[in-house]
């Protein structure tokens, strides 16, 4: 209350009688102001007038930060004038006031009255405070809370539930008041102007500190909308300092729509093993009746027929050893429980499918750190619709089984407006954008975390994919991008044109305008150099080493995975000529390190290796044409040895020429040592497509 009215004409007062003042404000500039002012109207030395760091009030914390700054500046305190205040005051209290409230009235108190619907959302919006120590000080009275109100433990009715036994106290505390929480939410997301702590109120709500993002999903269905809509092209600009907080919300719905996809999957996988035996009787039924009966007898002999059918099925039924199994499958739990979960898993692909959508677009951002987010959510997302996807052949046959047998009691799987979404097509939308981060020539400028949280999603494309949807993108559109990094590197230079151009695409902005004072460095080929276009060219061998070894790691990583392996199907032949170089490389006089780089580092070298290896398992041929001219390119080295028939089957046969033979020396003048040589047959013994003698 010292920058206006009675508090300032105290402090004025004061200081005309000799008095030395400190202010207590909340807004230290406003108090400076009033400072100056108050020194300039009484003719007191400059000085005189001083003010303390903020104070607020309602907060302990910088109630006692003040303190401690007065004690430490003024020896003796000889007046304390109390004149904070307002015309109406509400009532107020600190959070640690409102942990003391909770427990001293107990659990009842906190669970039914009207405490924690008053109480919670300012918590959760203050465990969301940039500063640590007010959203550590929330975290402690949001525990404290949850200790109280009976949240430590999950509730008998939720039994065995996993998913339930493994969550935090707080965690269930907003999960049982979800309803609330999320409404609140949903209000401040729409109207962000007017809440800008909306977005760190979002992430508090969904954060590792709560990890209540699995159990609320069911409600988070407009929340994440509100978020992807202030993402959108019309107010991306207006929203730029949301954008990160937000992207990490994303991830966080997106990782737990993929653990909840893959409870529905194992839940229905086990919904198929308990109708197993129903299906396996239905199959034996069909069977004997495709034998003994057909459709026009049926209809000739009407009624007949129809009795000896119903009576041979019946025998089959007695008879069969599915028959006891069949009889305790409860049909009706099943057809409720499968349509609960088509109706979930229907809804879970279309929140994340939103998320895939909005996020795709930012990973052309020329913002590196909106760029790896995005890339982090884009790679969430697809797991969770991928996980989604799984689920679409055990519930088909669990459907089928059940509609053989009750036709009319079945629903429909789906509305018009409840279809789910399917996993290829989403690939095909995000493979441009995908493409534009990974040093297209129109593209953002590469930078190694945001070039390999890309090169990630590459992976993650090809795994969800099962690779052959990628295959030919692979060859066409990846690898040439790819290859031009491994050849020539990250370079460093200035295109002030193609800048301007990036100026009408730009999809994300770190501050008020588009390129004020920071603008990327880019080549011609399109690569980009350092941070944000301020780092010197000796930073550049770093950079290409880093983002070398990335792209070998991915290759490495596809071609291991046999989900993701066919993936490098057309691009094999062309990848090893450029990988190899760097699996065999000596680099010791420079003359063979691939590249106008320095010699690649024993970890890029052994990466390389591992992407050679993983290349043989889908393309030996190419693999040991690639190493094999440069095996035999000494002629000191030792060379693999050629294969012998054993046996009987050999006997009479004609042996096979030596390799030499089949491979000769180069020419005078080739660049390959004998260290080289001898390391080219270590890799073809190693990818188990040569033997040494």
């Amino acid at each position: 209350g010292a920058t206006s009215g009675l508090g300032r004409a105290a402090a004025a007062a004061l200081a005309r009688r000799g008095a030395r003042v400190m202010l207590g404000v909340r807004n230290v500039e406003a108090g400076a102001r009033v400072a100056a002012a108050i020194e300039a109207e009484t003719g007191c030395a400059p000085g005189t007038i001083t003010v303390g760091p903020p104070l607020d009030l309602a907060s302990n914390e910088s109630v006692r930060s003040f303190a401690k700054d007065v004690v430490g500046k003024c020896p003796r305190l000889d007046l304390l004038v109390n004149n904070a205040g307002v015309n109406f005051v509400p009532k107020a209290f600190t959070p640690e006031g409102v942990g003391v409230i909770a427990q001293a009235c107990g659990a009842d108190f906190v669970r039914r009255g009207a405490f924690l619907p008053q109480a919670l959302c300012p918590l959760l919006q203050k465990l969301g405070d940039p500063a640590a120590t007010v959203s550590d000080t929330a975290g402690d009275v949001l525990a404290a809370i949850a200790e109280v109100g009976g949240f430590v433990h999950p509730p008998e009715s939720d039994g065995g539930n996993n998913r339930v036994s493994c969550e935090g106290p707080v965690s269930r505390l907003v999960a049982a008041n979800a309803d609330y929480v999320v409404d609140m939410l949903s209000r401040h997301l729409r109207h962000l102007d007017d809440h800008p702590g909306a977005a760190r109120f979002f992430a508090a709500v969904l954060g590792r500190h709560t990890g209540a993002a699995r159990r609320t999903l069911p409600l988070l269905h407009e929340p994440v909308r509100r978020a992807l809509d202030s993402m959108g092209i019309d107010a991306r600009r207006k929203n730029w300092r949301h954008a990160g907080t937000f992207l990490g919300c994303l991830r966080e719905v997106s990782d737990a729509t993929e653990a909840e996809a893959r409870a529905l999957l194992e839940a229905a996988n086990k919904a198929v093993d308990d109708i197993r035996p129903l299906h396996d009787l239905i199959e034996e039924m069909e069977r004997v009746r495709s034998e003994h009966f057909d459709d026009e007898d049926t209809e000739e002999e009407g009624a007949a027929a129809a009795a000896r059918m119903e009576a041979s099925m019946r025998g089959v039924i007695d008879a069969s050893a599915h028959s006891d199994r069949a009889k305790s499958v409860d049909i009706p739990a099943i057809i409720v429980e499968w349509n609960r979960r088509v109706r979930h898993e229907s809804s879970l692909s279309r929140l994340v499918d939103g998320v895939l959508s909005s996020a795709a677009p930012l990973l052309e951002s020329a913002d590196p750190r909106v760029r790896l987010a995005a890339a982090e959510v884009c790679s969430a997302s697809l797991g969770a619709i991928a996980a989604c996807d799984a689920c679409s052949a055990p519930e088909t046959a669990v459907y089928d089984t059940v509609k053989r047998l009750h036709p009319h009691d079945v629903p429909q799987t789906h509305g018009d407006n409840e279809r789910p979404v399917r996993l290829l097509p989403r690939v095909h939308q995000l493979w441009p954008h995908l493409m534009m981060s990974l040093g297209h020539r129109l593209g953002p400028d590469i930078l190694p975390e945001p070039f390999k949280a890309s090169l990630e999603l590459l992976r993650r494309c090809a795994e969800v994919s099962g690779g052959d949807f990628i295959a030919r993108r692979m060859s066409t559109d990846a690898w040439p991008q790819l290859a031009r990094v491994l050849k020539v590197g990250v370079k460093h230079a200035d295109s002030e044109s193609l800048v301007k151009r990036m100026e009408t695409l730009y999809l994300g902005a770190d501050g008020d305008t588009f390129f004020d004072d920071v603008r990327p460095d880019v080549d011609e080929d399109g690569l980009g150099g350092g941070k944000r276009g301020r780092e010197t060219a000796g930073s550049a061998p770093q950079k290409t080493e880093t983002v070398r070894r990335a792209i070998m790691k991915t290759l490495a990583d596809i071609g291991a995975s046999e989900r993701s392996r066919m993936a490098l199907r057309d691009v094999a032949a062309a990848a090893v000529s450029v990988v190899a170089p760097f699996a065999v490389t000596s680099g010791s006089d420079g003359k063979s390190s691939p590249g106008p780089s320095a010699a690649p580092s024993p970890v890029l070298i052994s990466l390389a290796r591992d992407a050679v290896k993983s290349l043989a398992t889908v393309a030996p041929d190419a693999v040991w044409t690639a190493l094999a001219v440069n095996a035999t390119g000494h002629s000191g080295a030792p060379t693999p040895a050629a294969p012998r028939w054993t046996g009987r089957l050999g006997a009479g046969l004609p042996t096979l020429p030596s390799f030499r033979d089949i491979m000769p020396v180069h020419r005078a003048g080739s660049a390959i040592t004998r260290e080289e040589a001898e390391a080219c047959l270590d890799l073809l013994v190693e990818c188990g497509i040569a033997i040494r003698r």
